[in-house]
């Protein structure tokens, strides 16, 4: 949602009213760790980096790049493949899915392509 709103206030200037209020409210509920299966957090941080091209807002990256640190330390497997959840455990995951190996690449070469402000 928020990405929608950034798009329509920035290409027509509309509900910029709305953005500063959503902003805070999703950081707040979601600007720490991530909790969810790969795959669910890995769109989350995809928008929430697109968010960071749109605004520049340094929150946005840093959230990225704290859940990049431990997605790059705990995800790989012994073989090299990032088929663990982000703590490193199996829970909620399932190997050889591209949903997941995926998941950690994409955060990964996400959080990497930007550069911080």
């Amino acid at each position: 949602m928020l990405d929608a709103l950034l798009r329509l206030c920035d290409d027509s200037n509309l509900y910029c009213n709305r953005v500063a209020p959503l902003t805070q409210a999703m950081l707040t509920e979601y600007g720490g760790g991530l909790h969810q299966q790969p795959q669910f957090d890995a769109t989350y941080i995809r928008y929430l980096l697109d968010d960071y091209e749109l605004t520049h807002d340094q929150r946005f990256y840093a959230v990225a790049y704290a859940n990049a640190q431990p997605i790059e330390k705990n995800a790989v497997d012994s073989a090299g493949f990032y088929s663990k959840a982000w703590n490193g455990s199996t829970n909620g995951v399932t190997a050889g899915l591209i949903s997941v190996d995926g998941a950690a690449l994409e955060v990964l070469a996400w959080t990497a392509a930007e550069t911080p402000s």
